[in-house]
């Protein structure tokens, strides 16, 4: 990948299976996708040695519905915490018909719904990377504790 000029710098663990973080520092990887369970630890991101372990908030297939995550945004947007949603494709159906009505279902309503929260300013898009380093920039300020909440899907 360095000979085309990419340089990985956030990892996602296989089947979510978080090991070999020294690894992960020692090729400069800026944050990980943690383990986090919607219900007792999501909604932040924490810096863990020299890395940032973004906890995901929701796994998304074709059982939840949009009105759920739309309530579940709104409450990330209401309490300023990241909102980081993860999916595999082929988990919104076997076809390619059943996969479409789950993405036209589901995921452009919301799209939709996140592009409105962006436009009134109540919401900023991020990827992983940028989201560590908007933390990195609010502890450069504040110092004041390893764990930060902000707003981000």
């Amino acid at each position: 990948m360095k000979e085309h000029g990419v340089i990985p710098r956030t990892f996602i663990f296989p089947r979510n299976c978080i090991a070999h973080l020294d690894l992960l520092e020692k090729y400069k990887y800026t944050c990980y996708r943690g383990y986090g369970d919607f219900v007792k630890d999501c909604m932040y991101i924490e810096k863990q040695g020299r890395l940032f372990n973004v906890h995901p908030s929701l796994y998304l297939d074709r059982s939840i519905g949009y009105m759920f995550l739309k309530k579940i945004l709104d409450l990330a947007i209401a309490k300023k915490l990241p909102f980081h949603i993860w999916f595999h494709l082929w988990n919104f159906g076997e076809t390619k018909g059943s996969i479409n009505r789950t993405i036209n279902r589901v995921f452009s309503p919301l799209l939709k719904y996140v592009k409105k929260k962006q436009k009134s300013g109540l919401l900023d898009v991020e990827t992983m990377l940028s989201a560590t380093g908007r933390v990195e920039q609010m502890r450069a300020q504040s110092r004041e504790d390893d764990c930060f909440h902000m707003k981000y899907l």
